[in-house]
């Protein structure tokens, strides 16, 4: 699984590039269009170009909440208000929202069955996905930020795992950091655990603020894990 393709549905040239900038800049391809029609024939000319690989469902249309849109089944949509002004707070809390639809969307093919996004809940405020580690196991979390490409820190009682373009690259639990870190947060069995795109990931580390610490893949990473696990006494953990 990859990202969504983002059509950009928006008639004001000055939103359009607002808003394809902020979209683009999460690692999604940006495709903006000046109205419905023009979203609905690239989806067309998308799907008939795809009938061996993607499908409407890894279109997402993002459009004003007055927008029309032709008949374009299996794609996604998410909708801003008509009004959303030009930078600032309001702006910048709308364009947090849509990247958390969008990513909660994504996350929806992980499984395979039912998705992951079921276990998973919004703080629009914070701009966080939320969940329990009971129903949200921390790797399988990962996992599927891995196959979304998701950037942004990862968040839990113990500590703080930051993702870029699906891959971890820093960590730190209490004076731990790097792959230790990582290993002391890896196994957690329950709690919360709440996942901040790069976007809304202030107050923290998070991609782009932080030198890259870990350079191991997640396989190598959920093994070095499982080794600390056996080798800390149930004491020291």
């Amino acid at each position: 699984m990859s990202q969504k393709t983002v059509v950009l549905v928006e008639g004001d040239a000055d939103r359009r590039r607002l808003l394809a900038e902020r979209i683009a800049a999460s690692g999604r391809e940006v495709v903006p269009v000046r109205s419905g029609a023009e979203g609905a024939r690239f989806a067309a000319a998308f799907a008939r170009g795809a009938s061996a690989g993607p499908s409407l469902s890894h279109i997402a249309f993002v459009m004003s909440a007055d927008g029309v849109l032709a008949d374009a089944a299996g794609a996604f949509d998410v909708r801003y208000p008509p009004e959303l002004p030009l930078g600032g707070a309001v702006f910048e809390r709308v364009v947090r929202r849509l990247l958390l639809a969008l990513l909660r969307s994504e996350l929806g093919h992980h499984r395979g069955l039912g998705g992951l996004e079921a276990d998973l809940g919004v703080d629009p405020e914070a701009g966080a996905l939320v969940g329990d580690l009971a129903a949200v196991p921390l790797l399988e979390f990962l996992r599927a930020l891995g196959a979304a490409a998701g950037s942004g820190t990862l968040r839990t009682k113990l500590g703080e795992i930051v993702l870029e373009r699906g891959e971890v690259i820093a960590a730190r639990a209490g004076g731990h950091r790097g792959e230790k870190a990582f290993c002391r947060m890896a196994l957690q069995a329950s709690g919360e655990v709440r996942f901040l795109p790069s976007a809304a990931a202030g107050g923290g580390m998070e991609p782009g603020g932080v030198a890259r610490e870990i350079f191991q893949q997640l396989p190598d990473l959920v093994l070095a894990a499982l080794e600390d696990r056996l080798a800390t006494p149930p004491d020291l953990e």
